[in-house]
């Protein structure tokens, strides 16, 4: 008995160049986040990484003893196209009221 349309039995993966961009990419350990787990670690704070957060979600690491999941994303103004504005045009606190 054939399955129903648009079921997992019907579907079939091919391979496009849409994703080929995406093939060597890192998905872990990327510059920035390692940067940032040295940071946290010289701080004093202990971590877990690659940790599951919810259904189909993963944290880069996780802060067990305070409640937090980090996750690490964007282009860190690299030459790299992002819809992020300049890293000049970026407003950083200035500490006062």
């Amino acid at each position: 008995m054939a399955g129903k349309a648009g079921t997992a039995e019907d579907r079939q993966l091919v391979a496009t160049t849409a994703g080929a961009h995406l093939r060597g990419r890192r998905v872990r350990d990327t510059g920035p986040e390692v940067a940032l787990r040295k940071a946290v670690h010289q701080a004093g704070l202990r971590f877990r990484l690659h940790r599951k957060v919810a259904p189909r979600c993963t944290a880069d690491f996780v802060l067990p003893r305070h409640h937090v999941a980090v996750f690490v994303d964007g282009c860190f103004c690299t030459a790299a196209p992002c819809a992020a504005p300049p890293c000049s045009a970026v407003r950083t606190p200035t500490g006062g009221p």
